[in-house]
């Protein structure tokens, strides 16, 4: 029996779909994905936890970055399996302040959005 799981296309898409952005898949041509129930649309985020597919962490957090307010938290299981997500939530540059936490954890706060970029 063939595995028809494919993060990105159950984890990323769900997701992608409740934030109202569209996803683009190598095979596939970006689409707007739209969500299979109707919800309200998420403004802001306060919380995060990523853990799943580690090659996944990048593309998640892209998706949900943009409303994340300042003070929110991003948990990373296994972090350490995913370079990208790690450079990105350590570089201050980025808006985050980060910190490993128990031994495979990264724990990290969003000090500054997007919309503050701008101002």
């Amino acid at each position: 029996m063939a595995n028809d799981f494919n993060p990105s296309r159950s984890s990323a898409v769900t997701l992608a779909g409740r934030l109202g952005v569209s996803v683009q898949s190598p095979t596939e041509p970006s689409t707007k994905v739209r969500p299979a129930h109707p919800a309200p649309a998420i403004q802001t985020i306060d919380l995060v936890l990523l853990d799943g597919a580690k090659a996944l962490y990048p593309e998640i957090l892209s998706l949900v970055e943009s409303r994340l307010r300042p003070g929110a938290f991003v948990i990373a299981d296994n972090a350490d399996y995913s370079p990208a997500c790690l450079a990105r939530v350590r570089s201050p540059a980025n808006g985050y302040l980060s910190t490993p936490f128990a031994e495979d954890v990264e724990l990290s706060m969003r000090i500054k959005s997007k919309d503050m970029e701008a101002q």
